[in-house]
């Protein structure tokens, strides 16, 4: 058995069938997307989808899927007040689309890096997040650069080689546009 610590993001959540454990499928840093446990505590905070978290892992035997998290402390949180549907609707789209398409323990940092500036962005809007599901999808080699219209291709390229930061500086996209891009994101 071995002990490691990283930066966390919680992307799904399910109650054990004995009510004593909880569940989680989490997204590193340096480990990729896992599968972990937590005992049921009145005494830690529950922790909830978008949440990112600290913590130690404990990784069982080579047969088991299900590792055991203990000594968590939550750095950030998704405030879902004040959101539109949309929006939140968008980010439960990203967060099935990581937990669709990546690899378990797979290190793919950019990713992270990605949620973690989804998190730190004050004035996320719908745009944003589309753009950042696109970048994902880049992230994951899934994402089709070309397309029939010349401003849809250029802002595909611009989401490959840049990093999300930069990325929500487009401000610019009207709606028809933001349609042709939504519809990139269907795999």
């Amino acid at each position: 058995m071995s002990i490691f610590k990283s930066k966390w993001i919680v992307l799904k959540k399910v109650s054990s069938q004995q009510n004593t454990d909880i569940l989680y499928t989490i997204f590193s840093y340096d480990y990729g997307k896992i599968q972990a446990s937590a005992k049921i505590s009145k005494k830690e905070k529950t922790l909830d989808l978008w949440n990112i978290i600290d913590f130690e892992i404990e990784t069982n035997k080579a047969s088991s899927k299900i590792n055991k998290i203990k000594n968590i402390k939550i750095s950030s949180i998704f405030l879902y007040e004040d959101k539109e549907y949309k929006i939140i609707e968008q980010y439960l789209k990203i967060i099935s689309t990581i937990i669709k398409l990546s690899p378990e323990w797979v290190q793919i940092s950019s990713i992270f890096d990605t949620i973690k500036d989804i998190n730190k962005e004050v004035n996320i809007n719908y745009t944003k997040l589309v753009l950042a599901e696109l970048k994902i999808l880049n992230i994951l080699g899934i994402l089709q650069l070309e397309d029939k219209d010349q401003t849809v291709t250029k802002i595909l390229n611009f989401i490959s080689k840049n990093n999300s930061s930069k990325i929500f500086l487009l401000t610019w996209i009207d709606e028809i546009i933001l349609n042709k891009l939504i519809n990139k994101t269907k795999v």
